[in-house]
Protein backbone atom coordinates (compact mmCIF):
# COMPACT_ATOMS: atom_id res chain seq x y z
CA UNK A 1 0.00 0.00 0.00
CA UNK A 2 1.45 3.09 -0.73
CA UNK A 3 2.36 5.79 1.69
CA UNK A 4 -0.53 8.64 1.78
CA UNK A 5 1.16 11.62 1.12
CA UNK A 6 -0.31 15.12 1.31
CA UNK A 7 1.96 17.85 -0.09
CA UNK A 8 1.23 21.64 0.31
CA UNK A 9 2.91 23.57 -2.03
CA UNK A 10 2.80 27.42 -1.81
CA UNK A 11 4.25 29.62 -4.97
CA UNK A 12 4.03 33.00 -3.12
CA UNK A 13 2.69 32.45 0.09
CA UNK A 14 3.79 30.77 3.09
CA UNK A 15 2.19 27.63 4.78
CA UNK A 16 1.37 26.82 8.50
CA UNK A 17 1.05 23.47 10.12
CA UNK A 18 0.21 23.37 14.12
CA UNK A 19 1.44 20.40 15.90
CA UNK A 20 -0.14 19.79 19.53
CA UNK A 21 1.89 16.84 21.03
CA UNK A 22 -0.89 15.97 23.22
CA UNK A 23 -3.65 15.70 20.57
CA UNK A 24 -5.78 12.75 21.08
CA UNK A 25 -5.06 12.62 24.61
CA UNK A 26 -7.85 13.28 27.34
CA UNK A 27 -7.40 16.05 30.32
CA UNK A 28 -6.38 19.71 29.59
CA UNK A 29 -5.52 20.57 27.09
CA UNK A 30 -1.71 22.05 26.76
CA UNK A 31 -1.39 26.19 26.38
CA UNK A 32 -0.16 27.61 23.56
CA UNK A 33 3.82 27.32 24.01
CA UNK A 34 3.58 23.54 24.12
CA UNK A 35 2.71 23.67 20.39
CA UNK A 36 4.98 23.78 17.80
CA UNK A 37 4.06 26.62 14.68
CA UNK A 38 6.03 25.90 11.01
CA UNK A 39 5.25 27.89 8.27
CA UNK A 40 7.75 27.66 5.29
CA UNK A 41 7.16 27.83 1.46
CA UNK A 42 6.29 24.27 0.75
CA UNK A 43 5.99 21.59 3.02
CA UNK A 44 5.48 17.38 2.83
CA UNK A 45 3.41 15.96 5.49
CA UNK A 46 3.74 12.16 5.66
CA UNK A 47 0.81 10.78 7.73
CA UNK A 48 2.17 7.02 8.47
CA UNK A 49 5.67 8.55 9.90
CA UNK A 50 4.53 12.19 11.21
CA UNK A 51 7.79 13.47 9.52
CA UNK A 52 7.63 16.77 8.13
CA UNK A 53 9.62 18.49 5.69
CA UNK A 54 9.68 21.56 4.80
CA UNK A 55 11.70 23.55 2.26
CA UNK A 56 11.79 27.32 1.62
CA UNK A 57 12.01 30.29 4.18
CA UNK A 58 11.22 27.88 6.70
CA UNK A 59 10.61 29.36 10.74
CA UNK A 60 10.27 26.91 13.52
CA UNK A 61 8.84 28.35 16.74
CA UNK A 62 7.54 26.78 20.16
CA UNK A 63 7.44 28.74 23.46
CA UNK A 64 10.61 31.29 23.22
CA UNK A 65 12.81 29.05 20.78
CA UNK A 66 12.33 30.19 16.91
CA UNK A 67 14.55 28.50 14.27
CA UNK A 68 14.86 29.65 10.74
CA UNK A 69 16.45 28.03 8.13
CA UNK A 70 15.83 27.21 4.57
CA UNK A 71 14.91 23.10 5.32
CA UNK A 72 13.67 21.46 7.58
CA UNK A 73 13.06 17.49 8.58
CA UNK A 74 10.44 17.54 11.64
CA UNK A 75 9.32 14.24 13.32
CA UNK A 76 6.08 15.55 15.30
CA UNK A 77 6.14 12.56 17.30
CA UNK A 78 9.51 13.32 18.94
CA UNK A 79 9.59 16.77 18.51
CA UNK A 80 13.10 16.71 16.87
CA UNK A 81 13.96 18.34 13.94
CA UNK A 82 16.79 18.46 11.68
CA UNK A 83 17.20 22.03 10.08
CA UNK A 84 20.16 23.13 7.53
CA UNK A 85 20.60 26.20 4.99
CA UNK A 86 21.52 29.59 6.74
CA UNK A 87 20.38 28.13 10.51
CA UNK A 88 19.70 30.70 12.99
CA UNK A 89 17.85 30.00 16.32
CA UNK A 90 17.39 32.90 18.80
CA UNK A 91 15.83 31.78 22.74
CA UNK A 92 15.87 34.80 24.93
CA UNK A 93 19.16 36.61 24.67
CA UNK A 94 20.92 33.61 23.30
CA UNK A 95 20.91 33.97 19.44
CA UNK A 96 22.76 30.50 17.33
CA UNK A 97 24.22 30.70 13.70
CA UNK A 98 25.16 27.83 11.70
CA UNK A 99 24.82 25.88 8.55
CA UNK A 100 22.85 22.49 10.17
CA UNK A 101 21.58 21.52 13.11
CA UNK A 102 19.77 18.92 14.83
CA UNK A 103 17.31 20.27 17.53
CA UNK A 104 15.11 18.78 20.08
CA UNK A 105 12.60 20.63 20.47
CA UNK A 106 10.81 19.22 23.17
CA UNK A 107 14.03 19.07 25.81
CA UNK A 108 15.19 22.29 24.20
CA UNK A 109 18.71 21.08 23.00
CA UNK A 110 20.82 21.84 20.02
CA UNK A 111 23.73 20.26 18.26
CA UNK A 112 25.06 22.57 15.71
CA UNK A 113 27.68 21.98 13.16
CA UNK A 114 30.17 23.97 10.00
CA UNK A 115 30.68 27.83 11.64
CA UNK A 116 28.92 28.13 14.35
CA UNK A 117 28.61 31.15 15.95
CA UNK A 118 26.41 31.58 19.40
CA UNK A 119 25.94 34.61 21.55
CA UNK A 120 24.55 35.30 24.34
CA UNK A 121 24.79 38.78 27.08
CA UNK A 122 28.34 38.90 27.61
CA UNK A 123 29.78 35.86 25.24
CA UNK A 124 30.68 35.21 22.09
CA UNK A 125 31.38 32.05 20.83
CA UNK A 126 32.52 30.41 17.57
CA UNK A 127 33.66 26.98 16.80
CA UNK A 128 33.02 23.75 14.32
CA UNK A 129 30.53 22.14 16.17
CA UNK A 130 28.63 23.36 19.37
CA UNK A 131 25.89 21.50 21.84
CA UNK A 132 23.07 24.12 23.84
CA UNK A 133 21.11 22.60 26.64
CA UNK A 134 18.62 25.48 27.20
CA UNK A 135 16.92 24.20 30.46
CA UNK A 136 20.57 24.49 31.94
CA UNK A 137 22.28 27.04 30.43
CA UNK A 138 24.82 24.91 29.64
CA UNK A 139 26.98 25.15 26.26
CA UNK A 140 29.80 22.69 25.09
CA UNK A 141 31.88 23.87 21.87
CA UNK A 142 34.78 21.44 20.15
CA UNK A 143 36.62 21.49 17.04
CA UNK A 144 38.55 24.76 17.06
CA UNK A 145 36.41 27.04 19.34
CA UNK A 146 37.13 30.60 20.65
CA UNK A 147 35.26 32.16 23.22
CA UNK A 148 35.47 36.02 24.18
CA UNK A 149 33.79 36.96 27.48
CA UNK A 150 33.72 40.88 28.12
CA UNK A 151 32.84 42.30 31.58
CA UNK A 152 33.11 46.03 32.76
CA UNK A 153 34.03 46.51 29.11
CA UNK A 154 37.38 44.12 29.20
CA UNK A 155 37.57 41.43 26.70
CA UNK A 156 38.91 38.29 27.80
CA UNK A 157 39.84 35.86 25.09
CA UNK A 158 39.92 32.29 25.41
CA UNK A 159 40.72 29.27 22.95
CA UNK A 160 41.55 25.38 23.36
CA UNK A 161 40.44 21.97 21.86
CA UNK A 162 37.48 22.08 24.02
CA UNK A 163 35.21 25.06 25.96
CA UNK A 164 32.40 24.03 28.52
CA UNK A 165 30.42 27.46 29.48
CA UNK A 166 27.71 27.86 32.21
CA UNK A 167 25.65 30.82 30.96
CA UNK A 168 24.13 32.28 34.44
CA UNK A 169 27.37 31.93 36.30
CA UNK A 170 29.42 33.34 33.76
CA UNK A 171 32.01 30.49 34.24
CA UNK A 172 33.96 28.89 31.55
CA UNK A 173 35.88 25.17 31.32
CA UNK A 174 38.64 25.07 28.87
CA UNK A 175 40.44 21.78 28.20
CA UNK A 176 43.50 20.69 26.38
CA UNK A 177 46.17 23.69 24.65
CA UNK A 178 44.73 26.42 26.07
CA UNK A 179 45.39 30.02 25.73
CA UNK A 180 43.76 32.94 27.33
CA UNK A 181 44.77 36.84 26.83
CA UNK A 182 43.20 40.10 28.50
CA UNK A 183 45.11 43.40 27.12
CA UNK A 184 48.79 42.87 28.57
CA UNK A 185 47.92 39.25 30.27
CA UNK A 186 48.61 36.48 28.50
CA UNK A 187 48.47 32.69 29.30
CA UNK A 188 48.64 28.97 28.28
CA UNK A 189 47.97 25.81 30.51
CA UNK A 190 46.58 22.84 29.79
CA UNK A 191 43.05 22.95 31.81
CA UNK A 192 41.56 26.29 32.74
CA UNK A 193 38.58 27.80 34.67
CA UNK A 194 37.46 31.17 34.17
CA UNK A 195 35.29 33.22 36.35
CA UNK A 196 34.54 35.86 34.37
CA UNK A 197 32.63 37.47 36.89
CA UNK A 198 34.78 37.65 39.63
CA UNK A 199 37.66 38.16 36.56
CA UNK A 200 39.76 35.53 37.39
CA UNK A 201 41.05 32.64 36.48
CA UNK A 202 42.34 29.32 37.54
CA UNK A 203 45.27 27.47 35.47
CA UNK A 204 46.53 23.64 35.95
CA UNK A 205 48.88 21.50 34.12
CA UNK A 206 51.84 23.35 32.14
CA UNK A 207 50.57 26.25 32.99
CA UNK A 208 52.87 30.06 32.01
CA UNK A 209 51.33 33.35 32.07
CA UNK A 210 52.76 36.85 31.28
CA UNK A 211 51.75 40.25 32.49
CA UNK A 212 53.79 43.38 30.39
CA UNK A 213 57.46 41.98 30.60
CA UNK A 214 57.38 39.71 34.17
CA UNK A 215 56.85 35.71 33.47
CA UNK A 216 55.12 33.39 35.71
CA UNK A 217 55.44 29.39 35.13
CA UNK A 218 54.11 26.61 37.22
CA UNK A 219 51.84 23.74 38.00
CA UNK A 220 49.13 26.28 38.98
CA UNK A 221 48.63 29.19 38.33
CA UNK A 222 45.82 32.38 39.36
CA UNK A 223 45.16 35.03 37.78
CA UNK A 224 43.53 38.16 38.86
CA UNK A 225 42.38 40.54 35.77
CA UNK A 226 41.37 43.64 37.73
CA UNK A 227 44.27 43.58 40.48
CA UNK A 228 46.73 42.91 37.27
CA UNK A 229 48.21 40.08 39.67
CA UNK A 230 49.10 36.88 39.31
CA UNK A 231 49.67 33.95 42.14
CA UNK A 232 51.87 30.34 41.83
CA UNK A 233 51.06 27.41 43.52
CA UNK A 234 53.90 24.44 43.79
CA UNK A 235 57.17 24.88 41.94
CA UNK A 236 56.94 28.37 40.36
CA UNK A 237 59.21 30.41 38.14
CA UNK A 238 59.26 34.12 38.14
CA UNK A 239 61.25 36.42 35.73
CA UNK A 240 60.62 40.33 36.64
CA UNK A 241 61.91 42.86 34.25
CA UNK A 242 62.21 46.12 36.64
CA UNK A 243 61.57 49.34 35.34
CA UNK A 244 64.60 51.79 34.52
CA UNK A 245 66.74 52.06 37.38
CA UNK A 246 65.63 49.38 39.42
CA UNK A 247 67.62 46.38 40.23
CA UNK A 248 66.35 42.48 38.86
CA UNK A 249 65.35 39.72 40.58
CA UNK A 250 63.84 35.94 39.59
CA UNK A 251 63.39 32.79 41.97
Amino acid sequence: MREKIIKFVFISLTCLVLFNPSFGESGPQPDRNDKIILTADEQIFNLKTNQLTAKGRVRIKKGELTVSCQQAFLNSGTQEVMVSGGVELIQGKVKLTCQKAKVSLDKEEVKAEGKVVFTSENLTLSSGELRFKAQTKYVLATLSPEAHFLREGKMTTLTALQIETILEEEKAIAKGEVKITQENTQASCDLLTLYNKEQKAELVGNARATQGENNLSGEKLIIFFKEQRMIAIGETKVIVIPKEGEGRSGK
